[in-house]
């Protein structure tokens, strides 16, 4: 499965969204990382990486073919994460854009899907992207 033919089947679903096990194991088998916006204050990865980022009104998110990159140190002048940024990749999720509750920028090479809400509201604008481009 290609990152194109995963957005397109979760294009359209509804919030919360819910991604069966049987397209979290494809994801995962091909290396395929899907993020979206949840509540306003997440944004969710799953298959290829499975975590969770807190960004309460929008954020910046740093990762790499490990994961998200965390600031284990707790300040400012870690060296393990300055290391780390080095080669990171990095997503914006911005809270209330372009009509969406959540919507995510990068340079990752990506496909976008959107979640709608009950009432047919936008609620987000998710992206699937390949873990091998980080």
């Amino acid at each position: 499965m290609t990152a194109k033919d995963l957005a397109k089947r979760l294009d359209g679903r509804e919030y919360p969204l819910k991604i069966g096990a049987d397209i979290l194991e494809e994801a995962q088998k091909d290396g395929l990382v899907i993020l979206y916006g949840y509540s306003d204050d997440l944004a969710i990865f799953e298959g290829a990486i499975s975590d969770d980022w807190g960004c309460y009104d929008g954020c910046t998110i740093f990762l790499n073919s490990g994961g998200l990159l965390r600031n284990e140190c707790g300040r400012d002048d870690c060296p393990y994460y300055k290391k780390g940024l080095e080669s990171a990749k990095s997503i914006r999720a911005i809270y209330g854009a372009k009509g969406y509750d959540w919507i995510f920028e990068t340079d990752i090479p990506h496909e976008v899907f959107e979640i709608i809400e009950e009432d047919g509201n936008k609620f987000c604008l998710g992206i699937v992207f390949s873990i091998m481009d980080l």
